[in-house]
């Protein structure tokens, strides 16, 4: 656990840390909005049940985060896999995939020098940018990733609000997940 990103981390490059208001990406782009309205809705039910305070609702959020940005074709990665770094598909030297309900086989492409990073690209080629974005706080060139991949209603452009024209340069110490991108 101590290898995880503490919520004082989260909160520097996070994208479900994005002060609402300053860059409103739609209920139909910004899950995070949908995930701390649904964690607010449990968060209740778990305050009227349990007396005192064993989890903020930060720290319950913070938990959220970690688990939502850990996992890819499976429900959690196994926690050595975590420490794999993103990279392209082009670029990556393992593979891996989900083998039955609670196993996951990882496999590298190649022999690794002693130190050598394992890269893996974390489904990229699967999800939009913007959705890898949402979930990872971070997403590779527009075509290592899908076009066909809607994160929202057919019509609607995903990077509407996002390209730098129509950007307000942000406060650093206002917002800096923001600040950061």
């Amino acid at each position: 656990l101590a290898a995880l990103p503490s919520e004082e981390a989260l909160r520097q490059y996070h994208p479900a840390y994005l002060d609402e208001g300053l860059l409103d990406l739609g209920d139909d782009i910004n899950i995070w909005q949908f995930l701390r309205g649904m964690l607010g809705l449990c968060y209740d039910q778990y305050r009227a049940r349990v007396p005192g305070d064993l989890v903020t609702i930060h720290e319950a959020y913070a938990a959220l985060v970690l688990i939502r940005s850990r996992k890819f074709d499976v429900p959690l990665l196994p926690a050595g896999l975590d420490l794999a770094n993103a990279a392209p598909p082009q670029q990556k030297n393992t593979h891996g995939a989900p083998v039955g309900d609670d196993l996951f086989c990882m496999e590298a492409l190649r022999d690794l020098a002693v130190g050598e990073e394992i890269l893996f690209p974390y489904s990229a080629s699967n999800a939009s940018a913007i959705a890898f974005f949402q979930t990872y706080g971070f997403a590779f060139d527009p075509d290592d990733h899908s076009r066909t991949a809607l994160c929202g209603p057919k019509g609607v452009d995903p990077c509407e609000g996002l390209r730098a024209e129509e950007f307000k340069e942000p406060e650093e110490s206002t917002n800096p997940v923001l600040w950061n991108y």
